[in-house]
């Protein structure tokens, strides 16, 4: 297998992978079916038949399901990394801002490799991240000046 054929392999066993997980956190907020994703959706039953064939939602569409999502982590979704299920006692849907960092973090280390993976390369321009990490460095100086000038130092 040349290395062409080797990187495809590993894209669609990573496609596969994110894929599985989506279609067991569907199954585990109680939508085991097309129709039923459509119609929580309030989509078109071909969109969430593609979903359940094997296709991995736009990230615009993924973000419109994180509601019908609400059992399920979606950073274990995207990444295989965390636990499967939310934690149901938060009542919030909405990532707090060090969930929000801790993903975008994790993407900003491994930045190439969602660059260079065509199903991730989309998501990650779509998400325009690196603007973001621009804007989380400001954050940071801006946070730790303030702090500095509060408390000293925190080198």
């Amino acid at each position: 297998m040349d290395e062409k054929d080797r990187k495809k392999a590993e894209e669609e066993a990573l496609k596969k992978e994110i894929w599985d997980r989506f279609i067991q956190s569907l199954k585990d907020n109680g939508i085991d079916k097309a129709a039923r994703l459509a119609e929580v959706m309030d989509s078109p039953h071909a969109t969430a038949n593609n979903y359940f064939g094997g296709r991995l939602p736009t990230l615009d569409k993924f973000s419109l399901m994180v509601p019908v999502l609400e059992k399920s982590n979606i950073r274990w979704i995207l990444t295989g990394n965390g636990n499967k299920r939310r934690d149901i006692n938060t009542g919030n849907i909405k990532l707090s801002a060090f969930d929000q960092n801790e993903i975008l973090s994790y993407i900003n280390d491994n930045k190439e490799l969602f660059k260079s993976n065509p199903l991730t390369k989309n998501l990650f321009d779509a998400m325009f991240l690196e603007e973001r990490f621009k804007e989380l460095e400001e954050q940071k100086r801006a946070i730790k000046e303030i702090y500095e000038k509060r408390y000293g130092s925190i080198d």
